[in-house]
């Protein structure tokens, strides 16, 4: 079972995108996140393009202008 929740590293990972801007993201409110103790983490949903966004399905191309926002 995959976590609902990743580490802001796990998403800067998957997005090809550097951990600063994602901290930014999360600031600005444009990337939904949660603290859990002492670190944030980001819905599994607001990273994963939804089907009708991709044709393919791809995590990696997900980049910092595409991330979902609910």
């Amino acid at each position: 079972m995959e976590p609902r929740y990743l580490s802001v590293k796990e998403v800067a990972a998957l997005t090809g995108t550097n951990i600063k801007t994602i901290y930014r993201m999360i600031q600005a409110g444009e990337l939904p996140a949660r603290r859990f103790r002492r670190s944030l983490r980001v819905p599994r949903y607001a990273v994963e393009p939804r089907s009708s966004e991709s044709g393919k399905g791809d995590v990696s191309t997900v980049g910092p202008g595409s991330l979902c926002r609910r």
